[in-house]
């Protein structure tokens, strides 16, 4: 009966979430999920060696704040097994109308390190 309580309870809080948070894997080597979300770090750029294993993408409002779509992408990039996000994005899900601009497509790359 608890599980079915809990599943239930995530189904109907989902239905009217703010974020809609997706992720691809670009690279056939396993890398395993991190034990935490703060096992993974955001960098404006990256200067050592590493790999590409794949992107994440948050759909959000676009008047959320960066810094919580960050923790988003970063919290499914530990389940790729990802080090870091790099090279965030942001483009509007409506080019062809500007003002249906209400909602802001954030995309980054997911990493991993090869000199740890």
């Amino acid at each position: 009966m608890k599980k079915f309580l809990l599943l239930l309870s995530v189904l109907v809080l989902t239905g009217c979430s703010l974020y809609r948070v997706t992720s691809e894997d670009t690279t056939t080597n396993f890398y395993p999920a991190k034990k935490s979300v703060s096992d993974v770090t955001y960098l404006s750029s990256v200067d050592r060696p590493h790999e590409i294993i794949g992107t994440v993408q948050v759909n959000a409002e676009r008047r959320q704040k960066l810094d919580e779509v960050i923790e988003r992408m970063k919290y499914e990039a530990s389940v790729l097994g990802g080090d870091a996000i790099t090279d965030v994005k942001v483009t509007s899900p409506y080019k062809w109308n500007p003002n249906g601009y209400i909602r802001a497509n954030f995309t980054a790359s997911v990493v991993v390190f090869k000199d740890k």
